[in-house]
Formats: structure tokens, sequence, C-alpha cells
């Protein structure tokens, strides 16, 4: 059996964060060390996203696709499976072979192809902390108890990947292959809070060697040898090979229940944010070094004396959902308004497309979705999107994370100078007497006139999905939303500006399945073809009736609320008839059953 040896520098393009779960004295979330207290991201880190990404480009390349994809219903629990990502990292469900059933009729468990080792630190590197807070939906202020920090290392650092598989497998090296060239285009993830700017990475220098025991001489050189991977032979077009083999192996998207589970492609904007005057993500750490109550945030490099000021991606997402909430509660509102006035106030809270992702008692109006499940799906079970409302189908939640990634918006200015910032001092005033009110001084660093470069990405949209995101960003573009601390005073105020739309797709049914018409200049990176759009305004010419489409599509989810099978019809179950259900977890937010 053939045995090869990857190697690679994986290059942090944000920072990261692999959490260890447990809080620390510190802070509240620590990333991960080795005993000896070196930074590292773990091999099963690295395992889970490379199986992710096997798992959902797998049956694009026509082969059977993970049990792990297939509705629960139709799993055959009772058996392993055979697909071809679990033969590569091992079976998602092993399984004994029960002793009614023949050996030749049963398909045993296997281990895993593919070792991942750990991957470490190039070079020591001082690591930083950020803040985090939510925001209240009603207020705009800061929420009470919903302030964290969590431990990141900074963009740029290097670490170093090593894999080791021994397989004759061509189906498995054909995946890995594609894996690693979707690795190499910048479209890696890994560790938490992926969709809030950290965790983005490439890979770069990727060598592949094969050992190759032809003789006893091989043999002893690969056993005597300090480093088994060095021992063997460099090959530097088989890799190419497999690539170019699976790309010929692509096939349109399979028809799948619910959804597709399996990889369509992505769409990416980059743009410009312009503050018009002010801009400030207040920083505690930098505050307390500088001196002010209130200073930006600043994203630390992984060289020590390297520093740039930075828009994150979690405040840029808040302040996107928090506007996408207002936009599908207003249609909501205006719907149920025209069709009866009289229960309008009572269909909106049943069918309110937006809940409070801070509400955590089911038992307050808009209760969040975690909130509004507990008890009634395990949070060991998978959370069908058909459960949730619509902002945390396309932002995320607790039970279901986001396809939507909002990557840190670092300043194009650079690192911070005289020129950059200006210092404001506050002083509030007693209502009384109409002098300074005692011990309410305080002071500010903002930036001034700061650019960033922004960008989102969403993969294997959906058509009322788009249509969101384009109302968010046409807003964006007219100036309509603030973004950071102290909009009451004149802060924040931000334009979006040159639009650069990306669309990636697999096959060209993929493209044409959101509308759009005309494949221009596309190259191919990674199993993706891309096909790159600017923007005059902040939609490609001759996408308006893409867009249109994209919107009416968005409008019908909004007012057509969905149903879920798994725990709606629980009311009509006869257990339940007597209306338990209604008095245990209150009324629900879907209705099994209306077409309303």
């Amino acid at each position: 059996m053939a045995e090869y040896f990857i190697t690679a520098k994986l290059i942090l393009d944000t920072a990261l964060h692999v959490g260890t779960g447990k809080g620390s004295e510190p802070t509240d979330s620590p990333v991960r060390r080795a005993g000896d207290g070196r930074l590292l991201i773990p091999g099963r880190a690295i395992g889970g996203s490379l199986r992710t990404l096997a798992t959902r480009l797998a049956p694009r390349l026509g082969m059977e696709e993970c049990q792990i994809l297939v509705h629960r219903s139709k799993r055959q629990v009772d058996r392993s499976c055979a697909c071809q990502v679990c033969q590569l990292f091992g079976d998602i469900h092993p399984v004994d072979r029960p002793d009614n059933i023949k050996q030749e009729e049963w398909t045993d468990s296997r281990a895993s192809d593919l070792w991942v080792y750990d991957a470490w630190l190039a070079a020591d590197q001082a690591i930083y902390t950020r803040d985090g807070v939510g925001i209240d939906r009603q207020t705009g202020a800061a929420v009470r108890n919903v302030k964290y920090d969590y431990e990141v290392i900074p963009a740029k650092a290097v670490f170093g990947l090593r894999l080791r598989l021994k397989s004759d497998n061509e189906n498995s090296l054909q995946l890995l292959a594609v894996t690693l060239a979707e690795w190499q285009a910048g479209r890696g993830q890994l560790g938490g809070n992926v969709a809030r700017g950290l965790g983005r990475f490439h890979l770069k220098e990727v060598t592949c060697r094969q050992t190759v025991l032809q003789n006893a001489s091989d043999l002893i050189a690969y056993l005597s040898a300090d480093d088994q991977a060095s021992a063997g032979k460099i090959i530097e077009e088989q890799p190419a090979k497999w690539l170019n083999d699976a790309r010929q192996r692509v096939i349109p998207l399979p028809g799948q229940e619910g959804g597709p589970p399996a990889a369509t492609g992505f769409i990416q904007v980059n743009f410009r944010l312009a503050f018009t005057n002010l801009f400030l993500i207040n920083d505690p750490l930098m505050s307390l070094v500088a001196g002010f109550d209130h200073a930006p945030l600043v994203e630390m490099l992984s060289d020590k004396n390297s520093r740039r000021p930075l828009l994150s991606g979690s405040s840029l997402r808040g302040v996107l959902r928090s506007h996408g909430e207002k936009i599908v509660r207003t249609l909501a509102t205006d719907h149920w308004w025209k069709k009866d006035k009289a229960t309008a106030a009572d269909r909106f809270l049943r069918y309110c497309p937006a809940c409070n992702a801070l509400a955590r008692s089911k038992e307050e109006p808009l209760a969040s979705c975690d909130a509004r499940l507990a008890g009634i799906i395990s949070d060991n079970d998978e959370t069908p999107a058909g459960a949730l409302c619509l902002g945390c189908r396309l932002f995320g939640s607790q039970r279901r994370g986001s396809r939507l990634w909002v990557r840190d918006a670092p300043l194009v200015a650079g690192s911070l100078d005289e020129t950059s910032w200006k210092a404001q001092d506050f002083l509030a005033i007693d209502r009384f007497t109409g002098g300074g009110l005692d011990t309410a001084k305080f002071d500010a660093a903002p930036l001034l006139k700061a650019q960033s470069e922004g960008q989102l990405l969403l993969h294997d949209p959906e058509e009322w999905e788009l249509g969101w995101l384009s109302l968010l960003l046409r807003d964006l573009a007219d100036g309509l939303l603030t973004i950071g601390f102290g909009a009451a005073k004149g802060y924040g105020q931000v334009k979006a500006e040159a639009f650069t739309w990306t669309v990636g797709y697999l096959h060209e049914e993929d493209y044409s399945a959101w509308g759009l018409a005309g494949l221009e200049g596309q190259q191919q990176e990674g199993l993706y073809y891309e096909s790159s759009h600017m923007a005059a305004g902040w939609l490609p010419t001759g996408w308006e009736k893409a867009a249109q489409q994209w919107v009416v599509e968005f409008n019908k989810v909004v007012k057509a609320p969905s149903s879920h099978d798994n725990w709606q019809t629980f009311k009509k179950d006869s257990f339940f008839g007597n209306g338990r259900l209604l008095e245990q977890y209150g009324v629900s937010r879907v209705e099994v059953g209306n077409d309303e």
C-alpha cells in the first residue's frame, strides 16, 4: 500500500481562535496550548475542517454521499457508512456486525486512512485578547451580562501542516487533492467564530512525498530516518493530476430533500467602507495602553512591531443582522396588518421571521430560537433549518451555524499615526444646575475618515438569502447604517463603495440557478470556477433582473411561514391533544397546515 506524506505552510489570513472550551482567570476563552505552553492547532480541528469540506464536495464528484448528509429519517443507523469520505477519514458511525447478518452481506467499519498531525507555530508568537458584547435590539446599548473576551493568534502567523495518507484508492487521493486545493485557494476555515471574521487561512509551499520501498536499502533508510516524511520521494506532478482528474468528474447538483447539503457554490462581495468623519470600535486593552477611556481596536500581527486598526467581522456582522431583522419584521408587520388588522399583532408574534437572539426565556415575546426549542429538540440532535426563524437561518444560532462569513476588515490606512485619529472629550451636563456632572467626564480617540476593506462570503446561497443580502448591501451603499461606538454623537457614519462580486460555481447549472446570465472572465482555483464582476454602484451591470427576482423570493419567504414536521405536529398527536404542549411550551411560531 502506498504511503504519502504531505507538508505545507498554513498561513493565517485573519486572526485565529481554537479554544479549550474552558474559561480561565485572565480570559473567558483561552486558545489551545500544549503542556509546555507552546501554541498549536490540534490535529482533530484540522481533520474536522478537512472532513467537513470533503463531505460537501464528494457528491459533486459523483461519489456516494455520506450518511451524515442524508435526512435522519432515511439514515441507515444500523449499518456502517461505506462512502468515500468515511473510507478516507474513518467511519462516521462505526457499527459491529450483528450475529444474524453474514459477513459477505456486511461492510466492516474502518479507521481513517489519513493521519492528521498537530500543527505547531513556526516561530514564537505573542497573542492578544479581543472583547465581544451583545447589543440590545431596542435600545442599541450593550446588554448586561453579555460581555465576554477571548484570546486570538494574530493574522500572518505561520503553522506547519503535516498529513500522512496510506491508501492506493484513486478516489481517496483525488478527494484529498481537491480539499487541499481549496485550502490553497484561501477558502479554508479553522476554529471558532469563523462566521464573525476569524479562522481564515491559505496553504503555501505544499509538498507531497511518496515512500518508495523497493529493496532492503530503501527499508533501512525509511526505518532509520528521524523524519520518515523526509525519506520519501517528492512527486511534483501527481497531485496536479489528481486534481485535474477530479475536475473532470464534476456533475450537476443531485436532487436533495430539504435543500442541497452538498456544495453548490458561493457568492463573495468585496467593498470599501468609507467613514465620513469619526469612527471607533472600542478596545478596552488599547484604552488601557493609550490612556483613553475609549480607544480603537488595533490588530496585532505576527510581526511583534506591526499593528493595524481594524473593524472586526463581529462588529460589522452585528450591524448587518440588526438591520436585517428590522427589514423582515417591517415586511411581516405590513403583511399581517393588511391581511387582518384585528389579529395582526398576534400573528406577528407567532410568525415573526426574526427572533430576539438575546431573549433567553421562552416566555418573552420573540423568544430566541434556542430558548423556544429548549425541551423540544435536544441539544444533541440536529436542528433542521425549518425549525429556526429566518434570522437564525442566515446569520446562525446556537443550534445551527451560519453560511454567511463576514471577514475582519482592516483599515486601508495601515498603522496608527498622529494624522489618523482625533482626541475628544465628553462631559455630561447636570440637568438641574446646567453645569458639568461630577464623575461623568470621559474621553475618546476615534479614527478620522477611516477606510476599511470589507468582505462577505455566502456559501451555497438560496435566492431568498441573496435577496435579503442585496437589500442590506444597498442600504449600506446608501449610508443608512452606522457602525461602532457613538452613533448618537455622530460617529460611525459610513458608505460602502467599490463593490466587486465574485461568483464561485462547480457547474454551469449552479451559476444559472441563481438567475445569472453571461459567464465573464471565469478562472479556476481549486475545484471552483470563479467569475468576478465590478459594479459601478453596488450591483454589477446586467444583474438588475436577477436581483429583483432574489428580492421577490425573499418577500415570499417572509410572508409564507415555513412548517417543521418534527416537533410542530406533536400538537395533533393524541397524547398532546388536550393542549398540554401549549401549556408547557407556549404558542409555537409556526403552525403546521396553516397556509397563511
